[in-house]
């Protein structure tokens, strides 16, 4: 029989900090930015983002995902620790305003996926009401 993954847990960007370090977890946003020297996106949801090794993504078409300006994908991928060494800064702009960035946890993605009919307002809303329920 084979074996069986880890399901990834579907949170908003927001919520990431609040799973541990070893966590799968599926996020949906933005690509704000592409950093090729250390292979790393910046994944943006209204004024979050995270950091995302995309190293382990990169195909023949991933091009069409990295260079369309704010691309919208969902990632599954693991949390782990940031290297301090190389933080990035705190904030980034996203056109009018700053973008907070999440500093306790970088994702080392696993699969990057191009969803342009995403509406992301309602996978957020989606995710509020199962953690309503659930909670």
């Amino acid at each position: 029989m084979p074996q069986q993954t880890d399901p990834a847990y579907a949170t908003r960007l927001s919520s990431v900090p609040e799973y541990s370090v070893g966590s799968k977890v599926r996020v949906a946003g933005r690509i704000l930015s592409y950093d090729s020297s250390n292979v790393t996106i910046l994944l943006v949801d209204g004024r979050i983002g995270i950091r995302i090794n995309v190293s382990l993504c990169l195909a023949d078409d991933s091009h069409a995902w990295l260079s369309s300006k704010l691309a919208q994908v969902m990632i599954i991928g693991h949390l782990e620790q940031p290297d301090v060494s190389n933080m990035p800064p705190r904030t980034a702009k996203n056109g009018l305003f700053d973008v907070t960035i999440v500093q306790s946890v970088v994702m080392n993605a696993i699969l990057v996926n191009p969803v342009p009919e995403l509406d992301i307002g309602l996978w957020n809303a989606s995710l509020d009401e199962m953690e309503r329920v659930y909670q």
